[in-house]
């Protein structure tokens, strides 16, 4: 009887180790288990963050392509235009002495019809009759009819009326086959610039006693800080808005407009 006893307690203390021992591994499988969905939802949330950061990349990389891809050149001002052909033109200097083509005590008016617009001029034959007398005999005859403006710098000037210009490897070289002496403009008593935005002058090559056909137009600050080496002979007086989107076109490295800007005509009248 005293050992049955002591076999029942026994049992019941290795019954109730067991019950002890499966609480034990119960409450750690649950651990484990916690653990487990802890990490697979870290997990998760970790492949989602990279993924929507990796998304955010590509779309700031996509929108950087499409801003390089979109970026183009400014837009010529003027409308396309043919290049005309080059001239080779052989002239007789006139004698403003001998054959005076003008009347100094007239107003000469000058019609530059381009191929972005008009351009009107008010020539000067007080001050500079020796190159109004010039450019006044060259425009009667056509001569500025078809060429075009070789040399374009922004904020600079507009050059033409070289009959060579069509001609890219000869642009700047070409004359009526003579040159005279200009009239050279005195500096202004009050020290300003004795050109300004829309000035119509000369171009040479050394000086006044260089001149010719070549001519050019003061479009921004740069050409109104040139010295007085150039004959100033007229002023713009409408057209500004033209002289604007010439010296806007785009020019290659020799300043030389990649679209022809042409003069299709000059046109002067006397009153």
């Amino acid at each position: 009887m005293a050992k049955s006893k002591k076999s029942q307690a026994r049992a019941r203390r290795t019954q109730a180790r067991e019950v002890a021992q499966a609480r034990q591994r119960k409450a750690r499988t649950k651990l484990i288990s916690s653990v487990l969905v802890l990490v697979l939802i870290v997990g998760i949330l970790g492949s989602s963050v990279f993924v929507f950061l990796a998304t955010r990349s590509d779309e700031a990389a996509d929108s950087t392509t499409t801003t390089s891809t979109t970026t183009t050149a400014p837009p010529n001002p003027c409308p396309p235009a043919e290049m005309p052909p080059r001239k080779d033109v052989a002239l007789e200097a006139p004698s403003f002495e001998d054959d005076p083509q003008i009347d100094p005590d007239k107003t000469y008016t000058v019609v530059m019809a381009t191929s972005c617009g008009d351009m009107t001029f008010a020539l000067d034959p007080v001050n500079a009759p020796e190159d109004v007398n010039n450019f006044v005999y060259l425009a009667n005859q056509g001569f500025f009819d078809g060429t075009i403006f070789h040399r374009v710098i922004n904020g600079f000037m507009i050059q033409g009326g070289d009959p060579m210009g069509p001609d890219p490897t000869r642009a700047g070289m070409g004359g009526p086959g003579y040159q005279y002496t200009g009239s050279t403009p005195p500096p202004p008593a009050d020290g300003s610039s004795t050109y300004q935005v829309g000035s119509l002058a000369m171009a040479n090559s050394e000086g006044p006693s260089t001149n010719s056909s070549q001519f050019f137009v003061v479009s921004g600050p740069q050409g109104e800080a040139l010295p007085p080496n150039y004959s100033l002979f007229g002023q713009m007086t409408a057209g500004l808005d033209v002289l604007d989107r010439i010296q806007n076109v785009p020019t290659n490295e020799k300043d030389y407009p990649v679209s022809p800007v042409v003069v299709n005509t000059v046109t002067v009248t006397e009153s």
